[in-house]
């Protein structure tokens, strides 16, 4: 919001489109085996005036048919940076988003054909890089629940999966 007005860029194109996709098939189906639910967009509320839509949600419990969700809700966001919000994607919702106590960040960029993913995880208020792996690399984590893949699975045209 910039002086009381909605201020929205272009979805970013398709390469995050299909990367967001794919990646939602993969967390889904690792989180499924723990009982954690992955949603695409929700509305993750910190207060009346401030909330974000992060590309996906992993969240704590299941919601039912809420249109904000509460930032104490949210395990952990995931977002595909945009080129046209790199600074709002990179540093202002994780920095949202510590203030508020939610564990776990991912972030996933996807420039020229290249792709990257860090997961933070919170310790003493602030992100921390937990794991990161690029395209070729296994992104290996135990938390917040057991993920093993290749982010090149995340680009088109070269998913192994």
């Amino acid at each position: 919001m910039r002086g009381g007005r909605l201020v929205m860029s272009p979805r970013e194109g398709t390469a995050n489109s299909w990367a967001t996709g794919r990646l939602f098939k993969l967390l889904d189906a690792a989180a499924e085996q723990v009982g954690i639910p992955v949603y695409t967009s929700v509305n993750m509320m910190f207060t009346k005036q401030t909330w974000i839509e992060p590309d996906l949600a992993v969240l704590r419990n299941h919601v039912d048919d809420e249109v904000w969700v509460p930032a104490e809700e949210i395990l952990m966001p995931v977002e595909l940076i945009s080129r046209g919000s790199r600074r709002r994607d990179r540093i202002d919702k994780p920095r949202l988003c510590a203030a508020a106590g939610v564990p776990y960040f991912l972030l996933v960029e996807i420039h020229r054909g290249e792709v990257a993913v860090e997961l933070h995880k919170l310790v003493d208020g602030s992100y921390v890089e937990a794991a990161r792996a690029t395209g070729g690399e296994r992104f290996v984590t135990p938390e917040p629940f057991p993920l093993n893949f290749d982010p090149a699975e995340l680009l088109a045209g070269r998913a192994t999966r």
